[in-house]
């Protein structure tokens, strides 16, 4: 029996989580869309298509490449081991796909944060990402077999290495502000601890990944981090999806919220359960609370803008949740 030459072998390993992880993006984007089309603005609907059409794209040159590779140049060592185009198109759409994410992710932090630093850290790096991935793309057309990947050592370095490091920033910047909202936000602290488990759960797999292929590139030991090229798009658009698709999680673990029909995203109006009984002798007071942590769930699930939400707001919603409590009572 045909014996792979290394580091294909490693690399089909790769690809088949790649086409695995593909089913899922499949999924979360059908998901997305049944869920929040008529709720979310146009440009972030962009983007989620925009990742689909790229991943899509990247999944079809994978099975190009791996129709060569298992059909047509099977036992041919030495066609196999030449760099097919294919091939040269994984870090290109990984510089793509990883720095759209990131500032996306980046938008979103300094939505929360107001501050500008960190987010334009994270995008300072995902820039250098993206130019580090099309010059790999440059460099890896010039290429005719896998020995040949020593000359794209630099530009595929300034792909990798600070694409990790934004992950990284990510997961951390996004659970230590999330976190601190907390005493602001008291009633909403399930909330928070949702999208804090979201946070760390999506950036700490992307971290984790994106830092194991930057480590195998640095390592040199073979075209190994190749495999991983396959799998990186996949995930980085899987962590976009599960953010904004946790959104649904978070209001169906909340029963004590109460939505208002105020837009895009509802406003939510935290009270407590209470059961109020009708007995007669007791009196009632009416009174009203605003929780706003509008701005905090928006921030970080990057719905409409608030000019936007105003003019899709219904005219008849009400700001205000009338609250029922007994503040005092005795028989009659």
């Amino acid at each position: 029996m045909a014996r792979l030459p290394d580091p294909l072998a490693q690399i089909l390993i790769g690809a088949t989580f790649a086409l695995i992880l593909f089913g899922i993006v499949v999924f979360q984007v059908w998901n997305y869309f049944n869920n929040f089309n008529y709720k979310d603005n146009g440009r972030l609907k962009a983007f989620v298509a925009s990742l689909f059409v790229l991943d899509f794209a990247a999944t079809i040159f994978l099975l190009i490449w791996l129709y060569r590779v298992l059909v047509t140049s099977w036992a041919d060592d030495e066609s196999l081991m030449q760099i097919y185009w294919t091939l040269v198109t994984g870090p290109v759409l990984l510089g793509i796909i990883g720095p759209l994410v990131i500032t996306f992710f980046a938008l979103r932090i300094h939505a929360l944060i107001t501050r500008w630093w960190v987010p334009g850290v994270i995008c300072v790096l995902a820039f250098a990402s993206f130019a580090g991935g099309i010059a790999s793309g440059v460099v890896g057309g010039h290429m005719s077999t896998f020995a040949d990947l020593g000359d794209a050592k630099a530009s595929l370095g300034i792909c990798l290495v600070p694409a990790a490091v934004a992950n990284i920033i990510i997961t951390g910047a996004m659970s230590h502000y999330l976190y601190r909202r907390k005493d602001k936000f008291s009633l909403a602290s399930r909330t928070l601890d949702t999208m804090i488990q979201v946070s760390i759960q999506n950036g700490l797999v992307t971290s984790l990944l994106s830092s194991a292929q930057a480590i195998l590139f640095l390592c040199d030991s073979g075209p190994y981090y190749l495999a991983l090229s396959f799998v990186m798009p996949k995930v980085y658009a899987n962590m976009a999806l599960s953010a904004l698709n946790s959104r649904r999680i978070v209001d169906v673990k909340k029963p004590e919220v109460l939505a208002m029909p105020s837009g895009d995203y509802a406003s939510n109006a935290y009270m407590p359960h209470r059961t109020v009984h009708e007995t007669p002798g007791v009196f009632v007071n009416v009174e009203t609370t605003r929780a706003h942590d509008t701005d905090l769930k928006d921030g970080w699930g990057g719905n409409l803008t608030p000019s936007e939400k105003e003019a899709e707001s219904p005219p008849s919603s009400s700001k205000d949740l009338p609250v029922l409590s007994e503040h005092g009572c005795h028989a009659q």
